[in-house]
C-alpha cells in the first residue's frame, strides 16, 4: 500500500484526523454485529484512513476505510457504487462492501466503509526485500500480464456504458460532481468546465480544427501553458 507523500500530509484530506481501536470495535458491533478480534492501522493514505479487522469466529477479513475531508458523500457513494457495479457485470476479484455511512453525521463523525479483505501482496516495493516482481520468471510476469488484459477487457466489454461523464451516485446512476457541475455529455465539456485557463479546451479545439497532434503538444509545452 502506498503511503501519502511528505508535502500532502499537513494539508491532506486525513490532515488532524485519527479513529481508535474502541470506536472501530463500537463500528463493528452496531453495525455488522461482529466482536472484533484484532485491529490494526494501516499506513498512512491521502484520502482515507485504513484499518486492518479480524473479528471472533470469523473467518473473513475485512478492511475499514475512513473517509478524508474531500468530497465529503459523493467521494463515498461513488466508490461504493463503482464496486458493485464491477461485481455485477465482471468476473473480476475485488472487495466486496459489507456496510457502509455516506453521512459523517454520525456518532464518529465521519464517513466510513467496511469491505472485505482480500488476499495478495503487492507486486511492487520500494524495499528491495519485499519487491516481487522482479524476482518472477518471465513465464510468471506473462501470466500475470495476461490475466491484467483480461480484466481490462471485462471493463470494456461488460460493464455498461454511459453517455455522460461524472461521478456515479448510489443508485448507479451518472450525477455531478462536489461543486455541482455535471454531468457532461462529452469530454471536451467536461474538461471546459474544470479548466479555469482555458487550456486544456483551447487545445481540444486545435485538435478539432485539424491541427497535427504533435505540433499542439511541442507548442504548448514550449510555452508552458499546461502548467
Amino acid at each position: 500500500m502506498s503511503s501519502c507523500p511528505k508535502e500532502l500530509e499537513r494539508n491532506g484530506p486525513t490532515f488532524g484526523m485519527s479513529f481508535t481501536a474502541e470506536q472501530g470495535e463500537k463500528l463493528f458491533q452496531r453495525y455488522l454485529n461482529k466482536k472484533v478480534s484484532w485491529f490494526e492501522s494501516g499506513e498512512g493514505g491521502l484520502n482515507n484512513l485504513i484499518f486492518f479487522v479480524e473479528c471472533e469466529n470469523d473467518p473473513d477479513k475485512y478492511v475499514l476505510k475512513i473517509g478524508g475531508r474531500s468530497c465529503p458523500k459523493i467521494k463515498t457513494e461513488s466508490e461504493v457504487a463503482a464496486i458493485n457495479i464491477v461485481h455485477k457485470y465482471t468476473q473480476i476479484p475485488l472487495p466486496k462492501v459489507v456496510a457502509y455511512s455516506s453521512d459523517n453525521k454520525n456518532e464518529f463523525e465521519v464517513e466510513w466503509i467496511v469491505m472485505t479483505r482480500s488476499n495478495g501482496k503487492p507486486l511492487r516495493s520500494s524495499s528491495k526485500t519485499n519487491d516481487i516482481w522482479p524476482n518472477l520468471s518471465i513465464d510468471q510476469q506473462k501470466s500475470i500480464i495476461n490475466e491484467l488484459v483480461e480484466y481490462v477487457a471485462q471493463f470494456h466489454n461488460s460493464i455498461p456504458r454511459s453517455n455522460q461523464i461524472g461521478n456515479y451516485k448510489i443508485n448507479g446512476e451518472i450525477g455531478s460532481d462536489i461543486s455541482k457541475m455535471g454531468p457532461w455529455n462529452n469530454y471536451k465539456d467536461f474538461c471546459w468546465s474544470i479548466d479555469k485557463f482555458g487550456q486544456i479546451s483551447f487545445v481540444f479545439d486545435e485538435l478539432l480544427n485539424g491541427f497535427p497532434l504533435e505540433r499542439v503538444i511541442t507548442i504548448h509545452s514550449t510555452s508552458n501553458s499546461f502548467l
